[in-house]
């Protein structure tokens, strides 16, 4: 039996908690496991409205009775909150579960009152996030990388009937080709280069669509102003945004899978990510996606439901990204509509079932705080 005492964040839809959550619930599934779980301070304190996880009843309550951590010493102490706490902690072994989505940890993610790295190890999710830390001076044999799941029985396809009841709901129909974006509209993901690569695809495939689903109750960026911004910044037909739609909404877990189904594929031209996980639900969807090759996802990605997107790498001062090639994520989008991917759902998806579950991933974890 090991004691794992959990730091970090519940009830909300923030990247991090989601990961906190799935971790949690399936680490209560495991009989050699005594969970204590405390609740840290939000990084935004406005996150405590309008941000639910989006889980159901039954998992919520299961989330919820997880009980404090007891004055027995836990053998492990995992963290996964933001800032990044090094230091100050009462176990025999502590882990922080971390990200650098530009390989390069600034001063404003560590905690200033825990910066001094003592006897910890840090637990990422990808390769690409893991050079961070070893660029940062982490040995690199304290640097473990879990990778983030799906759940199968969460992510899985629509029926006929469900998609088409999906897509009408949002104003589409069989003649539309809908590429999909959900996430936050920061630098790093790349919005701008797919508005633009869409804008060059619309002038040829009238049918084309896209959907964005934002994080505006995390985030004060709404994809409405971000297209607009786009637009101007770039030059592009205003009239591109009657073909760009966006839910704005919080969702829960069952209406993200209607929102993956009722696309016809998953666009992320991303610069730097630390994982990326809409893209791997999406495939779990049944969804072919189109990623930029190089980096976090390519530790997930498969010829069964991903298309490479050519990036460059590039630097200014410590921070690494990719910058997508426009070209070939137009070149990218245009194999999709017109079915030239070589994607195969039927074999991606027990592929990512067998290879990218949440009970797999925390099968790594565990064999991690072991250690």
């Amino acid at each position: 039996m090991i004691r794992i005492t959990v730091q970090g964040w519940r009830g909300i839809s923030h990247s991090y908690a989601m990961v906190n959550q799935f971790q949690l619930l399936e680490l209560l599934k495991r009989t050699d496991v005594a969970l204590s779980h405390e609740d840290m301070p939000f990084y935004n304190e406005a996150w405590k409205t309008g941000c639910s996880a989006g889980f159901s009843a039954a998992a919520e309550r299961a989330l919820a009775q997880i009980s404090a951590p007891g004055s027995q010493r836990p053998d492990v102490l995992y963290r996964i909150t933001f800032p990044y706490r090094f230091s100050g902690a009462a176990a025999e072994r502590v882990f922080v579960f971390a990200t650098t989505e530009h390989q390069h940890l600034h001063d404003h993610m560590v905690d200033r009152a825990h910066r001094a790295p003592g006897d910890i190890r840090i637990i990422t999710p990808s390769q690409w996030s893991k050079q961070g830390f070893v660029r940062f001076g982490f040995p690199e044999n304290w640097v473990h990388v879990v990778p983030h799941g799906i759940d199968p029985a969460l992510f899985y396809p629509l029926t006929v009937t469900e998609r088409v009841k999906a897509r009408s709901a949002i104003g589409f129909t069989c003649e539309h080709f809908v590429f999909l974006n959900i996430g936050a509209l920061t630098n790093n993901k790349g919005v701008d280069i797919l508005v633009r690569a869409f804008a060059i695809i619309r002038q040829k495939y009238r049918g084309a669509v896209l959907l964005l689903k934002d994080a505006r109750a995390l985030y004060a960026m709404t994809a409405e102003d971000t297209v607009s911004e786009i637009i101007n910044a770039h030059g592009l037909d205003p009239a591109v945004r009657d073909a760009i739609a966006v839910i704005p909404d919080n969702l829960d877990l069952g209406q993200m899978r209607r929102v993956y189904g009722m696309a016809d594929a998953y666009v992320s031209p991303y610069r730097a990510e630390g994982f990326n996980l809409p893209p791997l639900e999406a495939a779990a969807c049944g969804l072919p996606v189109l990623l930029t090759q190089g980096g976090a996802t390519d530790d997930y990605v498969h010829p069964s439901f991903a298309i490479p997107i050519t990036a460059q790498p590039s630097t200014k001062d410590q921070d690494h990204w990719l910058e997508p090639e426009l070209e070939s994520v137009v070149a990218g989008m245009e194999a999709l509509i017109e079915r030239r991917t070589g994607c195969d759902s039927s074999k991606a998806i027990p592929w990512i079932a067998e290879n990218f579950s949440w009970a797999k991933a925390v099968d790594k974890l565990l064999r991690v705080l072991a250690l």
